[in-house]
């Protein structure tokens, strides 16, 4: 990973302090509430890179798993487990696993294949529950409950709505699955209604281009009119086009928030009601508070994806063989460091 000091001239060598280096494409990331990060890669494998610990130290980095193809994204339960989806760059079938790092490579019960896509795995997101979501280039939405047993028939739900590839997922806080796909539409379905349900699906008006990216942003914002802060959680949508969209689906109101040049390649929502937003080298953060621009990275490698510490304001992204590490505002006082921002 790579630390960016914004206090630091462009020219200055220190600016930035490579941390993390994989052998391939870094594919999908994901930063656990310890500040652990995990990596999937163009290798087929999942890395796990504790931070604190030095360069050259064997468990610095440790590869934790070997999938079927790409490691497209992952996501993280609360309990800690890891969940990843995988596929082949052109054809076979995807794979949704659940990864149990406090268990011991030999242990059974340390990875759990849910089952498999058709095609790629090329989103999936976690509900609160312990549920999974997945979407893939087979055109499908599923959602998975990993304590049922794999014959019973409500272990899985399929979900069919799209009609070309879906490109991205994500969940709100009552459990509503938002999904975006090549079809240029945005479609938000709650599963606990029945399939006769009017109300059990609902489709973002106004898309008009290939959907590449999803991720729902939580917090309070102030209503106007009101003398309480509202929770509200926007869905925020990136397409090909380079537009970042704002869907809040409590009203169904759309607005674009941002414009990049090129395709949206990964959106993360950050603390204090921050959003971020990548493009091929650039990065904005907005507030959804205010709807205003808060920082611009333009960034000299490529971005293949995004992903945000839960609760302090950095976030990585992969580029290339590597991954980066980006505080966006100085650092609360009030929380510790994560270790890479002290070495």
């Amino acid at each position: 990973a790579k630390l960016w000091d914004p206090n630091r001239q462009e020219d200055d060598p220190t600016r930035f302090k490579t941390i993390v280096e994989d052998q391939r494409w870094v594919t999908s990331v994901v930063v656990l509430p310890d500040s652990r990060v995990v990596s999937g890669s163009a290798d087929n494998t999942i890395k796990l890179w504790d931070l604190s610990q030095p360069e050259c130290d064997a468990v610095r980095g440790l590869t934790i798993a070997e999938q079927q193809g790409w490691v497209r994204s992952m996501a993280v339960l609360p309990d800690g487990r890891i969940v990843s989806g995988s596929g082949e760059l052109f054809g076979g079938k995807g794979e949704v696993k659940l990864w149990d790092l406090s268990r011991t490579k030999d242990d059974p019960i340390r990875v759990l294949t849910m089952a498999e896509h058709q095609d790629r795995v090329t989103s999936v997101a976690v509900l609160r529950c312990g549920r999974i979501v997945s979407g893939s280039s087979d055109q499908t939405v599923k959602l998975w409950d990993p304590s049922r047993p794999k014959d019973d028939p409500e272990r899985v739900l399929t979900m069919t709505e799209h009609q070309n590839w879906v490109t991205c997922v994500a969940v709100l806080k009552d459990g509503r699955i938002v999904s975006g796909s090549y079809d240029k539409s945005v479609k938000l379905c709650d599963p606990s209604r029945s399939d006769s349900d009017p109300a059990r699906h609902k489709t973002m008006a106004g898309c008009q281009d290939w959907i590449t990216s999803l991720c729902v942003a939580p917090g309070q914002f102030s209503i106007p009119g009101s003398s309480w802060p509202q929770e509200l959680q926007l869905t925020c949508v990136g397409n090909r086009n380079g537009a970042v969209i704002i869907w809040n689906v409590a009203t169904d109101s759309v607005q674009t928030l941002a414009q990049h040049p090129n395709a949206i390649r990964g959106m993360a929502s950050l603390p204090n009601g921050l959003l971020l937003s990548a493009s091929m080298n650039l990065v904005l953060v907005h507030d959804l508070q205010t709807n205003s621009e808060v920082a611009r990275l333009f960034l000299d490698q490529p971005i293949q994806c995004v992903a945000a510490h839960p609760t302090q304001p950095w976030f990585v992204a992969g580029h290339g063989k590597q991954i980066h590490a980006y505080v966006l505002e100085p650092w609360p006082q009030h929380q510790p460091e994560p270790p890479w921002l002290q070495a």
